[in-house]
């Protein structure tokens, strides 16, 4: 499970760069089905990360 992770992690990051002490909480709040404000600056595509994730 934790190479999953890590590839996962490994994936998104080649993205989203500079983020991943971000990454590793959101993945984290999406594993325990929680919810998860994501502030940053405008134009970062905030809203696409509700519309991607599975429920």
């Amino acid at each position: 499970m934790n190479s999953t992770l890590r590839n996962s992690l490994d994936a998104l990051s080649g993205v989203i760069r500079g983020k991943d002490r971000e990454l590793r909480l959101a993945l984290c709040c999406m594993l325990a089905r929680g919810h998860l404000l994501i502030e940053d600056l405008p134009g970062m595509e905030k809203q696409h990360w509700h519309c991607h994730w599975p429920d």
